[in-house]
């Protein structure tokens, strides 16, 4: 099994990253992707290896951005994205 929508505290989640590893882990998930909305910063938590090893599966790096097409409000989904460099985008789109 995998999820890939998933949302910590930096977003509309509630849970701490390593909270979100440690019930991926306890459901046996194979692969996951945290995609918070219009941050990546999730993904500097995942540089400590006690914080990544609560999980032993795959990570796939996302992201969900907010924008506008024709003035409807959407959500895009990004997946296998540089978090740095996405992390350097939003900081400068989304305040």
């Amino acid at each position: 099994m995998l999820d890939l929508h998933m949302h910590t505290r930096y977003s509309d989640g509630s849970d701490e990253v390593s909270m979100v590893l440690e019930k991926a882990e306890k459901l046996k998930l194979k692969c996951i992707a945290i995609t918070d909305h219009n941050t990546c910063l999730e993904y500097n938590e995942l540089k400590d290896e006690k914080i990544r090893s609560l999980f032993s599966g795959k990570i796939i790096p996302g992201v969900e951005l907010n924008t506008k097409i024709l003035g409807i409000p959407i959500e895009i989904l990004g997946y296998g994205i540089d978090y740095q460099k996405m992390n350097e985008l939003v900081k400068n789109i989304y305040i």
